[in-house]
């Protein structure tokens, strides 16, 4: 899936920058935020206090920022725009 994300989409450093998050990282947040059905805000706030979205993104508990409410709703739209986004999310089942 990584591998997949990484050919559709060129990963750019943000204006000050900052390297880009990993395209798999950013694709797992979209799904944690289909899956509990939260916005962007939420599954920001989600990623920093909830060890469990946090393991299953692929960050680490040393990792001080997480991807903000912009940068998730930027991915997301990204993923839109090149048509991405409902092959892969609509093959995944909610976890039950």
């Amino acid at each position: 899936m990584g591998r997949l994300l990484n050919k559709r989409l060129k990963r750019q450093p943000d204006a000050v920058g900052n390297p880009a998050y990993p395209a798999l990282l950013m694709f797992k947040v979209l799904l944690l935020q289909r899956w509990y059905n939260l916005s962007d805000e939420a599954v920001e706030e989600g990623l920093i206090d909830r060890l469990s979205f946090v393991r299953f993104a692929g960050l680490s508990l040393d990792d001080e920022q997480v991807p903000d409410a912009t940068t998730i709703c930027c991915f997301r739209n990204s993923l839109l725009e090149k048509k991405s986004l409902q092959a892969p999310t609509g093959q995944v089942e909610s976890p039950a």
